[in-house]
């Protein structure tokens, strides 16, 4: 519910739009590590939680996406870096292993072609620890992004 004593931070941002009302049939896609609060939070009737175990199991987690996203209009995509491994994405602020690969992410992205991209945002790029790969990949997710709010 906070992060270092602070209501409203860049680890709590989602939480607080979600308790205020702002969005509804969230997803969270990638989780392999959280707390028992953040866990309990994220198991509410409109959260959608595609966990590292699904996404192992690749088809599983691509169907629970796309059956869950048919029912919804617009669609603002959030991605967190740290979900990636970093293998593909050592520059970012919490790198952690078992994280996404560049090919599951990008599957996600592709589902999202005949939705309406409202807006999104790439997040936890740091370019001080980064080799490069961390920004190669950021600036395709990107653009691959954009392509699909073009469409529209």
């Amino acid at each position: 519910d906070e992060f270092e004593g602070l209501k409203l931070s860049h680890a709590t941002f989602l939480r607080r739009l979600y308790e205020d009302g702002c969005m509804s049939n969230l997803f969270h896609i990638g989780s392999r590590a959280a707390t028992k609060d953040e866990w309990d939070f994220m198991n509410k009737d409109d959260i959608t939680i595609i966990d590292m175990e699904k996404i192992y199991e690749l088809n599983t987690g691509l169907k629970q996406f796309k059956d869950t996203l048919s029912s919804s209009n617009d669609v603002y995509v959030s991605i967190d870096l740290d979900v990636m491994d970093p293998a593909f994405a050592p520059g970012v602020g919490n790198p952690e292993s078992n994280g996404m690969t560049s090919r599951e992410i990008f599957e996600f992205i592709y589902c999202l072609d005949n939705f309406k991209l409202t807006g999104f945002d790439i997040v936890e790029l740091i370019p001080a620890y980064d080799n490069g790969s961390t920004s190669v990949l950021a600036a395709n997710l990107l653009a691959e992004l954009i392509c699909i709010a073009d469409k529209r």
